[in-house]
């Protein structure tokens, strides 16, 4: 590299056409020496024309230019020996010539000689170099003949050629070395070159496999539908990679068990159908592998203690189970299974363990937006509902609406609603639908008494899964069908009025954390609605009560009769009291005693 702008310009004019680095080299020096060379004959052809001497300046300025041409043709074609002898074997003869004619001359022209000889031992090979050591002596000789001192010439000549012989020696050795380092380099490049041929072949396999893991991710991304995703999971690896069989598990609520949720080929139809579920923490090494939440490989399944064989998997000889994480929490397990012995590589577990996270991310956010509509559903179930209850002129229809709607919204088989009665200090029903145990509305419960009462009373959402446990009697009889039992409290600012039974029977599902919260809200709903719909019972029933006495009393107010005044009141007061039958008595009054004589 260059340091001036300039130079690195006119390298291409001066390259030199040869392979060999030692040959540029003496190339390179030999283009400095010409240049420098005419520098020097260019600048004595100036002080000649300044002095007057038009002759020697032209031969001055003609030999720069014949020996610059030399130079440059010849160093360009890189035959920079010949190239050297010519234009030292030139510089020689001029100058020898020009110191023979006068002493002035030999003593001007003699220690130009020096330097030439200098740069013949610099450039050219010592072999080659010897004969120019003729003309230094022939120069020596001249000043001899003139009476001037040669052997201090002769002195200086040889230790400038020593000086230069010595340093070019070691020159010529660093650059044997450099060589020689540049050969080892070489050998070493070729090495390095081969062990990257084969990374790059293990890296384009890897490669491979991390673009078919990508697949993978961008199949299972592709939809939000969460059986879609495995659907396409699944195959994609056994396609892909060559696997056998290939089943993702995935955690229940409960985070209990393992519920397999997509597999491949018949086998897995098979098992989706017969509802394969591993416990967590069970002997087996998809069970190991969700309990301690790290990858378990059995490169040979008869070693592997927590192998076991399932029956419509004889043939598996290895084994590898991958936990689908995302943020520390187990979504489930990615379990791979193989014929043949030692099928998985280090490599390939960890390209499967980056799908794996990839693939339980993709699960999260395809539940997540599974939670989110059916969420958004509910709740536009629930304005549903609640509007349709609003809409009812009486308590009676309301509560009717809600507990046929907690059926519908539930999945469930039956429901109940239980009403606080303050003046007897007791729940009583006053719906109920599909609960043949519970009787007819009228049914009435202490607040001390089973599931209703002790729901009431704490004010508190209760879930009952296992209706044969529970110590106190719930409901009407002791042998139901019921299975689960979901009791939440209907509230009004917080205060219960009463409660919202809903029951599945055998068979069915227990009910999980989204639908009791589902329910809960509806229930709080209610309860505002129920409110409401009593207050205004109770003022149209206050209304009537005083449009009816009002009504009686200009009846009253209207007859003069006794007698008439009696039958309209009777009659008013039988109204008002839902047609009872009404006596009216009237008893004489007791006559006063006759005043007595003082």
């Amino acid at each position: 590299m260059y340091r001036f702008t300039l130079l690195a310009r006119l390298e291409p004019f001066f390259a030199i056409n040869n392979p060999d680095p030692e040959i540029r080299r003496i190339g390179r020096v030999l283009q400095w020496m010409t240049g420098i060379i005419i520098l020097g004959l260019v600048v004595r052809g100036v002080l000649d024309v300044v002095q007057g001497v038009g002759s020697a300046a032209a031969i001055q300025f003609g030999l720069a230019c014949l020996l610059g041409g030399m130079g440059y043709v010849g160093t360009r074609s890189g035959r920079v020996y010949l190239t050297a002898h010519l234009l030292f074997l030139t510089l020689f003869i001029v100058e020898i010539i020009a110191l023979w004619p006068t002493m002035d001359t030999a003593l001007h022209y003699a220690p130009l000689i020096l330097p030439y000889l200098v740069a013949v031992i610099g450039v050219l090979p010592v072999r080659q170099s010897f004969p120019y050591a003729i003309f230094g002596l022939a120069a020596a000789l001249r000043l001899q003949a003139l009476g001037l001192p040669a052997y201090q010439y002769i002195i200086t000549g040889l230790s400038l050629v020593l000086v230069v012989w010595v340093i070019t020696r070691v020159q010529k050795s660093a650059l044997r070395q450099a060589q020689e380092a540049s050969r080892e380099l070489a050998e070493l490049n070729s090495h390095l070159q081969e062990l990257v041929a084969e990374q790059t072949v293990s890296l384009r396999h890897s490669n491979d496999k991390l673009q078919i893991s990508l697949a993978v991710g961008r199949a299972a991304s592709a939809s939000l539908n969460l059986d879609e995703q495995l659907y396409n999971a699944v195959r994609l690896i056994r396609t892909e990679f060559g696997f056998d069989h290939v089943t993702i598990f995935l955690a229940d609520e409960n985070n209990r068990e393992l519920v397999l949720r997509e597999a491949t080929g018949e086998v897995g139809q098979r098992q989706k159908q017969e509802g394969l579920r591993v416990r967590i923490g069970d002997v087996s090494i998809v069970g190991w592998v969700a309990e301690q939440r790290e990858a378990r490989v059995a490169h040979n399944t008869a070693d592997d203690p927590f192998f076991r064989t399932h029956p419509l998997l004889p043939q598996t000889q290895s084994e590898l189970a991958l936990p689908l994480l995302t943020r520390n929490f187990l979504v489930g397990v990615l379990d791979v299974q193989s014929s043949h012995a030692e099928a998985f590589s280090p490599e390939d577990i960890t390209i499967l363990q980056l799908m794996a996270d990839q693939l339980a991310n993709n699960i999260e956010n395809a539940m997540l937006f599974h939670e989110v509509e059916q969420r958004t559903a509910h709740l536009s179930k629930l304005q549903t509902i609640t509007a349709l209850m609003s809409q009812q002129a009486s308590t009676q229809n309301a509560l009717n609406v809600l507990s046929q709607q907690t059926i519908e919204l539930a999945g469930a088989d039956g429901s109940a609603v239980f009403l606080w009665r303050p003046q007897e200090q007791q729940l009583e029903l006053e719906i109920n639908l599909g609960i043949e145990s519970l009787g007819a509305p009228g049914f009435s419960v202490k607040p001390s008494e089973g599931l209703t009462g002790r729901c009431f009373t704490e004010n508190k959402t209760l879930v009952l899964e296992d209706y044969a446990a529970w110590p106190a009697r719930i409901l009407a009889t002791e042998n139901t069908p019921i299975h689960a039992i979901l009791a939440v409290p209907i509230r009004e600012r917080g205060t219960p009025i009463g409660v919202l039974l809903v029951v599945r029977q055998q068979g069915q599902e227990p009910f999980n954390a989204d639908e009791v919260q589902v329910i809960e809200l509806l229930a709080s709903q209610a309860g505002t609605i129920i409110t409401n719909q009593q207050l205004i019972e109770e003022t149209q029933q206050s209304a009537y009560r005083e449009r009816a006495l009002n009504q009686a009393s200009a009846d009253i107010r209207r007859n003069l009769d006794a007698e008439m005044v009696l039958e309209s009141a009777a009659q008013h007061v039988a109204h008002l009291l839902g047609n009872a039958q009404v006596t009216v008595r009237l008893y004489p009054t007791p006559s006063a005693p006759p005043p007595t004589e003082p």
